[in-house]
């Protein structure tokens, strides 16, 4: 039985999963298709992946709900709901707060879920519900992010994730909160199990080092023992994945050995980005072939 199983809002999140489950000695397995494909059972990590981040309203809510009904019976110790580490989502395109309440309608008496987007690894910070990136060795909150507060699809023009989710919730109600100084003062416990008890459908949880993140991981296993009929869930990046398979091997990072060329590379790349097109701009200044495909 799988320890942990999750949801990708697109492909590439889920192969930072996958990444992150295999630094840390984890075996990890990502299905590809519909509701009729087996889940595997010998894995420690099990998930599905599909193109949510791009989609809303009705086509959105049918793939959300296909695939957590086909994660549900893995019996995983914790569900991840796994998002960008940037937390750019719209209400009407790719709503990480719709995707809560399709996880609220698929596992009942859920409570309030737990949102943990930092990944400190990549830059990706949340303080006080406010979140941060690095750009070009500087950290900027989330609105203005020189790339995430211009994005061409889900502009950014919010940093705290409460007032992101509260617009995106059907009801408005605005998330609770484990704030940096639970860490410090050795309430962290004492916060979680509070906003778990809250009337709303989400809390969110700041993290800026991997300790955080880490301390984070334990509570969530912590509630799968008392939640009974369903799983422990948490919304969040590549970041929690990391801390849930370190704390649960209590091994180092695997370090990446020497890489070498095989042959031709082909780099497909969607993305509309400023930072997609300097990594494009570099590649073809270095030897690559730009094609450029007809949208």
């Amino acid at each position: 039985m799988p320890a942990v199983s999750f949801v990708a809002d697109d492909l590439t999140g889920a192969a930072d999963v996958l990444s992150q489950a295999h630094r840390y000695h984890l075996d990890a397995v990502l299905v590809v298709g519909g509701g009729d494909t087996p889940m595997p059972t010998d894995a420690d990590v099990v998930g599905v992946a599909g193109p949510a981040r791009s989609l809303g309203g009705k086509a959105f809510d049918e793939l959300v709900r296909a695939q957590l009904a086909q994660i549900a019976g893995t019996g995983a110790e914790v569900l991840l709901y796994k998002i960008c580490s940037t937390f750019d989502s719209l209400p009407t395109l790719g709503s990480i707060g719709r995707g809560i309440e399709l996880l609220h309608e698929q596992f009942a008496g859920l409570g309030p879920v737990a949102v943990a987007p930092a990944q400190p690894q990549f830059g990706r910070y949340t303080a006080f519900s406010n979140h941060f990136g690095v750009f070009a060795g500087q950290v900027h909150r989330l609105d203005r992010h020189p790339v995430m507060s211009r994005h061409p699809s889900t502009p950014m023009h919010e940093a705290d994730l409460r007032q992101v989710l509260a617009e995106q919730f059907t009801d408005r109600q605005v998330p609770a909160a484990v704030h940096l100084p639970a860490y410090a003062d050795g309430s962290f416990t004492e916060r979680w199990t509070a906003c778990q008890g809250e009337s709303v459908p989400a809390f969110v949880v700041d993290a800026v080092t991997d300790d955080h993140l880490d301390e984070v991981a334990r509570a969530l296993r912590s509630t799968s023992r008392t939640s009974g009929a369903h799983p422990s869930v948490v919304v969040g990046s590549g970041g929690i994945m990391a801390a849930l398979a370190r704390t649960a091997t209590g091994r180092e990072a695997r370090q990446p050995g020497p890489q070498h060329a095989s042959g031709p590379v082909l780099a497909v790349s969607a993305s509309a980005s400023s930072t997609t097109a300097a990594q494009i701009g570099d590649a073809v200044a270095h030897g690559w072939a730009d094609v450029a495909v007809p949208v």
